[in-house]
């Protein structure tokens, strides 16, 4: 009886693991498709503004 009640937990459990994974993979999906509407200097733009805030972060 206990092995029975391992087999359901364990189907049970990959069942959920993979939903959560598929949801994983849309919102994922779903975030790149946004990212790539950012234009690509404004990642460099984000690069210098934080280098220059640890530039300044550490010269005090």
């Amino acid at each position: 009886m206990l092995e029975i009640i391992a087999i359901v937990i364990f189907s049970v459990a990959t069942f959920a693991l993979a939903y959560l994974l598929g949801l994983i993979g849309m919102a994922l999906t779903a975030l790149f498709f946004i990212l790539e509407d950012i234009p690509g200097w404004v990642w460099t733009a984000v690069l210098l503004a934080l280098t220059v805030a640890t530039y300044r972060g550490l010269k005090y």
